[in-house]
This record gives structure tokens, sequence and C-alpha cells, in this order.
């Protein structure tokens, strides 16, 4: 019997120590498992931090950009306004007959040529004088020269609130405008308008007599000068977050630039992300961001950043997204 309870102590001091083993080696390895995974965790976390503000910097750079592109085709209308022989040319004749008309469009191309590439080659340039009326175009389109546009927003620069227009004297815009989405015809591509007043030299009138308007039209989708594609499966686009109205509905959040838009088509936001990136003053992060233009296919990371502009307070709608695909296409 003795021997017996020694041979099967043996057994259990045996057991004993291999269970002890066991438990060490299921520690260690549960130890070293759990470093690993823990240095994989803070790897995976910091490439995370790293791809998000990359992002967020490509949104600033991005929407420092545009502000960048959108000042100089200000200054560039500007210019063109200031023109000496088109103030001349407007001044001495308010009311000009067709071929006034075309000589004054002729005499815009020559101004306007030199600056086509850096206002983004637009649909194209247009004067209208003090009254409204369409004296000037380039290039020169059917019913262009003649038609009477004081109550447009591009002239009146008051939205879709459209004025009752005083045929004489109608009210005008004061400062640069960009001008609600129109069409110039049933099938033609959606176009904003960027304007500027004409005003007399300040010498030859103390108070500032308006000669009229000078614009350029421009098709959504037409920002060619933006990389709105930085990095593989990155895409830019530009967003405006104002409430326009189209076709007799109020969208806010209309797509004017994306690299796989078509030109000239309404693109719409989801509303309540147009709601969340209004409230935004800096740079934002969006995740299961949804493509406006290619919704349901890919699943999108995004980064959002407001466009600044110092010379005019309306475009603090804009707003510039960065995205980048997470995942392949379902």
């Amino acid at each position: 019997g003795l021997r017996w309870l020694r041979h099967h102590r043996n057994v259990a001091l045996m057991v004993i120590a291999a269970a002890t083993l066991l438990i060490t080696t299921l520690t260690a390895t549960s130890a070293i498992s759990t470093y690993y995974a823990s240095r994989e965790h803070r790897a995976l976390m910091l490439a995370e931090s790293a791809r998000n503000r990359g992002l967020t910097l490509a949104a600033q750079f991005a929407a420092d950009l545009v502000s960048r592109q959108m000042v100089e085709r200000w200054n560039v209308l500007q210019l063109v306004a200031a023109d000496s022989t088109l103030i001349e040319q407007m001044q001495s004749n308010s009311r000009p007959s067709q071929a006034e008309m075309r000589e004054l469009s002729n005499r815009l191309a020559d101004i306007t040529r030199e600056y086509n590439e850096l206002v983004g080659d637009p649909v194209r340039w247009f004067v209208c004088s003090a009254t409204g009326q369409q004296i000037a175009s380039v290039p020169v389109g059917p019913d262009t020269l003649g038609r009477w546009s004081a109550g447009e927003d591009f002239f009146h620069g008051l939205g879709s609130e459209a004025p009752e227009v005083d045929v004489d004297a109608p009210r005008h815009i004061t400062a640069p405008h960009r001008s609600q989405p129109f069409r110039e015809d049933e099938q033609g591509p959606l176009q904003i308008a960027l304007t500027v007043p004409i005003w007399a030299p300040a010498g030859e009138a103390p108070d500032r007599q308006f000669l009229g308007v000078l614009g350029i039209s421009v098709s959504f989708g037409a920002f060619h000068e933006l990389p709105l594609h930085l990095r593989a499966g990155e895409r830019i686009m530009v967003v405006d977050l104002g409430e326009r109205v189209w076709e007799d509905q109020r969208h806010s959040g209309l797509l004017l630039a994306h690299p796989e838009m078509e030109r000239g088509k309404v693109y719409p936001l989801d509303q309540s992300l147009a709601a969340e990136l209004k409230s935004q003053t800096g740079p934002h992060w969006l995740t299961d961001f949804q493509d406006p233009v290619t919704p349901g296919g890919r699943e999108w990371i995004a980064a959002t950043c407001p466009v600044q502009f110092p010379t005019d307070d309306q475009f603090s709608t804009w707003v510039v997204i960065v995205s980048e695909s997470y995942q392949d296409e379902r």
C-alpha cells in the first residue's frame, strides 16, 4: 500500500509540474500574443491617424487652391471691367444697335483673349448695360445680343427673390457676385455666372456711376485647374452649401466639381450631410461618406474644409471634400 501511495504521489507531482509548465507556457504565449497584438493595434492606430492627418491636410490644401483660383478670376474680371476703351464705348452709347453690339463684342474678344486660360476657359464672356441689356458676348450666340437680363440673379445679385424691375434703373450688383445656377436654354449645360460691376472712372463720376455688368459663365465641373485626383483612391470635390433654387426646388449642397461628374448635371448632396457641414467652421472628418456621383459603390472616408474668400463673403458657403476609398467595389 505504501509503495502504491508513493507511486501515485510521484504521478501527481508530475501532473502538477506538467500543468504548471503548461500554464506558464500558455501565460507566456498569451503575453507575447498580447504584446504583438498591442503593437499591431498601435501600428494600425498610427497608420489611421497618419491617413486622417493626410486627408485633412489635403482638404486644407485644396480649399486654399480653390480660394486662390477664384480670387484670380475676380481679379481678371475687375481688370477687364476697368479697361478704358470698354468704358469709353459704354459711356458713349448706352443703347447700341446690333451692329454696334457686334463691334463691342469684337473689342471684348480682343481684351479677354489673353485671359481665357486664367479664368478657366468660360462658356462665354458677356457685358450688360446699366439697364440690363446684353450688349456684348464672346462668343456671340443665338439671341445673346440684345437679350434683357435685368431680372437675372447675375445682374441684380438678390438670388431667387427677383426684385420688381425698374426698366430705366434696375437694381444691380455693387460687388463681385456668383449667381444662382441657370441654363441658357433647355438643353444647355448647367452654369453659374461670375460677375462684377462696371463703373465710370472715379475722376469723372464722383458718385461712381454704374455703367453695367461684366461676367463669365462657367459650367458646373469646369474647375479644370484642380488636381481632382491626389493619390490612388482619393478624390477632391467642391460643394456649394448655399441654398439654391433650381427647377422650383431648393437645394443645399450642389456639387460644383468632381472628377467623375457629368458637366452641367445637378448632383445634390445628402441634406443631412449638408446641414452637418454648414455647422463646421474648420476642417471636419467624415466616416461612411456617400459619394453623390457614384452612390452605393465604394465606402469612403473623407475630410472637409471650408473655402475662405477674403473678397467675397458669399463664398463662405463653399466647402472642399477630399475622400478616400477604404473598400473595393462591392
